[in-house]
């Protein structure tokens, strides 16, 4: 993680913990659960057992706080591993206040339709490989005869389950595809990024970034750049847009989260992009995601863009600039004592560093951005 994007998540966290703390005491051992749509199912692939069910019964308790026991699910497609019979029992625990905590997340009355990533407890018990992310609800829709290795079979039943008539089960199948990150699903999220509603066209963008497709740049570019500081809620990374999700769906706006994906990308064809976002984007969060992608990337054609922002009228966007001349240039002139600076301390390293790139930086050829 590059300096200046620490040094960001480390205020957010100063103020955030404090309250989380006064909120409720178990926060201290908390997890932080993900946005949901946000998975990655390439890492929950290391389960040994992954599997797309139906929801045939329940035997549980349940209070005000919580429910726990069995659910008896049909298995409609084994994706990896594989016990003998169609039926597994899956023990669970929901808690009612696991916003609070990030365990315990996933309530399996939300849908009759789930991928499932378990491990086997014994015989045909199963728990879940990841109390939050284990269960993820999926259309029912299947292809006919999947085939290849299983994140490969995975996507063509999720690819099949596009066409699902309900739009809460289309737009869990739009964000599984994007967890795959495979690069053959482009042109499965093209239709919708085309042809879809409002947030169909929002979530395939971000699931076609996230497999790699550059060519929604320019709609990636439009969204993030025009996310407004009262869109963001709460101080813990990854900001969630929206408070409340859409009606009759549990996913909310993807805008914050295609810009920390942008943040991720180390593909220097995005440099272009970054470059326009860090010096149009509304908010200082959607600027941090860009910055931290070009110090990362370190690409010399984001030289003159870093040399204009040390007068920028923003500290961190002044920090983070000067840190990125140094990456690139080594120059003197440029570097930061111990790689931070108090800010009351800083104008003069700034003024420093401006005046090398007025009398040699800006006299070097550097690559032109198109």
């Amino acid at each position: 993680m590059n300096r200046s994007w620490l040094k960001f998540q480390l205020a957010l966290l100063s103020v955030a913990i404090p309250a989380l703390l006064l909120l409720c005491a178990q926060v201290a051992f908390a997890r932080i659960p993900i946005p949901e749509g946000t998975e990655d199912l390439q890492s929950l692939g290391t389960a040994p057992f992954i599997f797309h069910a139906t929801i045939v019964s329940f035997d549980t308790t349940a209070n005000e706080w919580s429910e726990e026991g069995f659910a008896i699910l049909r298995v409609d497609r084994w994706y990896k591993g594989k016990v003998q019979g169609s039926a597994v029992r899956l023990r669970f625990t929901f808690s009612k206040i696991g916003f609070l905590d990030g365990h315990d997340c996933v309530d399996l009355h939300r849908s009759d339709s789930w991928l499932i990533f378990a491990k086997q407890e014994s015989g045909d018990i199963f728990d879940f490989y990841h109390d939050c992310e284990g269960g993820l609800p999926m259309s029912p829709t299947l292809a006919a005869k999947p085939h290849g290795a299983w994140d490969q079979q995975l996507q063509q039943d999720v690819i099949a389950g596009l066409h699902d008539p309900d739009p809460a089960m289309r737009l869990a199948n739009i964000s599984r595809l994007g967890g795959l990150k495979l690069a053959s699903s482009a042109a499965a999220l093209q239709d919708f990024i085309n042809t879809g509603s409002e947030e169909e066209k929002k979530w395939a963008i971000y699931a076609a970034l996230r497999s790699g497709d550059l060519s929604v740049l320019p709609q990636v570019e439009s969204i993030v750049i025009n996310i407004e500081r009262r869109q963001l809620h709460g101080s813990m990374a990854p900001v969630k847009l929206d408070a409340a999700p859409h009606p009759g769906s549990a996913y909310g706006d993807p805008d914050a989260d295609i810009a920390i994906e942008l943040q991720r990308s180390r593909d220097r064809a995005v440099v272009p992009s970054l470059i326009r976002i860090m010096q149009s984007a509304k908010t200082e969060f959607v600027r941090y995601c860009a910055w931290s992608a070009l110090e990362e990337i370190s690409d010399p054609r984001s030289a003159p863009a870093a040399a204009e922002a040390l007068n920028d009228s923003s500290p961190s966007t002044r920090f983070a600039a000067i840190v990125l001349l140094w990456n690139l240039t080594k120059e003197p002139s440029c570097e930061i004592p111990n790689g931070s600076l108090p800010e009351s301390e800083s104008a003069p390293y700034y003024q420093r560093c401006k005046a090398w790139w007025d009398t040699t930086g800006s006299s070097i050829a550097w690559p032109a951005v198109k």
